[in-house]
């Protein structure tokens, strides 16, 4: 439904050589720059991008870079270490997230909010005209296409949640609380209290006692790892939305509109049934 435009100039060598933290990132990146950049993520797989650990090739990615364009807001702040140990002089740094809106006190996983994702979009473009000013109406049309693709799909969805009665959810872990946040749905619980580790038995159980006192209908869980969502809500009687984050691959979505498209639908079709 959402087609990408992207324009490139007749050559593109000598590519920018950008490397990013999250799958999700260097999609975008590659959105914006097209031919004239290649992207490295360093978070990869089932890899938590908050508890991120190098890897040989990372450093090797990262000692050859040009820029390292980063999620910001906290997410990707090992990259100083990485690039200390590689000793790369020459790379420049970029924080995708400089000039957003951000939330206090919940996970940074801030792609999520459409209205973020364009401000960390204008940013990349800014970032590699820079780099490349040859480059520069490059940059901007592919920004066009991939922001009007973006405002078509929030556009959709957000009518389709405008029909709501009722927006709460409780989620397992605090990953999506952007995408709740921007299109207007109440989470009212995250019951794993730290990022990364089961949640305690105590915590499940007040989850377990809100959800039904308060008749929520599902709880949000990773598609990565289903397992917790799925016992809460077999106990209960209550729909799993299980989503995906982008972090270490979009194997099954493909691309940044993929990725908000396979969490919004199914979103909408928990709660609008």
């Amino acid at each position: 439904m959402f087609i990408l435009c992207a324009v490139a100039p007749a050559q593109a060598a000598n590519p920018i050589r950008v490397v990013t933290s999250v799958a999700v990132m260097s999609d975008i990146i590659s959105i914006i720059g097209g031919e004239l950049v290649t992207v490295h993520n360093l978070v990869s797989g089932s890899q938590c991008s908050l508890n991120y650990e190098p890897r040989q090739k990372d450093m090797i990615m990262v000692m050859w870079a040009d820029l390292w364009i980063g999620v910001g807001a906290g997410l990707d702040r090992w990259i100083d270490q990485i690039i200390k140990a590689t000793d790369n002089r020459q790379i420049r740094l970029i924080d995708a997230s400089k000039g957003t809106i951000l939330l206090e006190n919940v996970e940074p996983h801030i792609w999520f909010d459409p209205a973020i994702t364009l401000r960390m979009a204008e940013n990349i473009a800014l970032a590699l005209t820079e780099s490349r000013p040859e480059g520069a109406d490059h940059f901007r049309k592919n920004l066009s296409a991939f922001a009007q693709d973006i405002r078509e799909l929030q556009d959709m969805y957000q009518a389709r949640f405008d029909l709501l009665r009722d927006r709460r959810v409780i989620s397992y872990a605090g990953t999506y609380t952007y995408l709740f946040h921007a299109f207007g749905l109440q989470e009212v619980g995250v019951i794993q209290e730290v990022h990364g580790q089961e949640a305690s038995p105590r915590a499940v159980a007040e989850a377990m006692d809100v959800i039904a006192k308060g008749e929520i209908k599902a709880i949000v869980g990773d598609a990565e790892v289903p397992r917790y969502a799925e016992m809460i809500a077999k106990d209960l009687g209550i729909t799993p939305i299980l989503l995906r984050s982008g972090e270490g691959n979009l194997n099954e979505v493909e691309n940044y509109l993929g990725l908000m498209e396979y969490n919004l639908s199914r979103i909408a079709q928990a709660l609008l049934d």
